[in-house]
């Protein structure tokens, strides 16, 4: 019999919520002091929350991966599950790799690729895709590549967490005395362009920490469930 999912995401919580609590007495021991915010409720926990929600699965890509923090926290816990990162910065990757080898993880494989073009796996080989402040930097036709890449290749569930606002037109919103910014865009829109079969659900990020005023007033997660693959 299926567990209710509005009772699995319960246990889910309660659980992560415990991990968080240890993790940081951990944190805590390593630097000799307690860092002034907990892990739980920022953004890489209300992240890996809405990825452990997915279970089960077995393959899990994060794309725009950095040097592989989200695994740290994401993979030892799901130790028969194939965890792959991909990002454009060699020398991220590199260091990722030392990163997570130092750390005893060996479920995670990191690989320097571009997210427009996912041309090293084959479609529908990942049960969930995801990414993090990954398509704010992307202008739009850059960012739909991506998407349409990131759903290409997942089989049932994709999840970014990016600055939504409803809106016909992406808007670029340039740093305050810099050239560079951010885009905000629609991504129910651009998810119903993209798979205009699928489910699509937004969340706002409850109390977003990261500074920037655009992504505290717009960060959201984006779920967007694939129709079920025919047997």
């Amino acid at each position: 019999k299926r567990v209710p999912s509005r009772l699995w995401r319960s246990v889910h919580r309660r659980y992560w919520s415990r991990v968080w609590a240890y993790e940081q007495e951990e944190e805590a021991k390593a630097l000799g002091f307690r860092a002034s915010e907990p892990i739980q409720g920022s953004e890489r926990a209300h992240l890996i929350e809405h990825i452990s929600d997915a279970y089960p699965f077995k393959r899990v890509l994060e794309v725009g991966c950095s040097f592989g923090q989200n695994f740290v926290s994401l993979a030892p816990h799901y130790p028969s599950v194939a965890f792959v990162g991909i990002d454009a910065d060699a020398h991220r990757i590199e260091e990722g790799r030392r990163m997570l080898a130092a750390r005893g993880i060996r479920n995670v494989e990191l690989f320097q690729a571009n997210a427009e073009a996912l041309d090293e796996f084959e479609a529908q080989s990942f049960d969930v895709v995801y990414c993090c402040a990954l398509l704010l930097y992307a202008d739009p036709p850059s960012a739909e590549r991506i998407v349409r890449e990131m759903i290409r290749v997942a089989k049932r569930t994709v999840l970014l967490m990016e600055q939504h606002r409803e809106r016909e037109e992406a808007e670029f919103v340039r740093r305050p005395g810099r050239e560079d910014g951010y885009w905000i865009r629609d991504y129910f829109r651009l998810a119903s362009r993209c798979a205009p079969a699928s489910r699509i659900l937004l969340e706002p990020v409850p109390a977003p920490r990261w500074p920037a005023e655009q992504w505290k007033r717009f960060a959201h997660v984006i779920r967007i469930e694939l129709p079920a693959l025919e047997e």
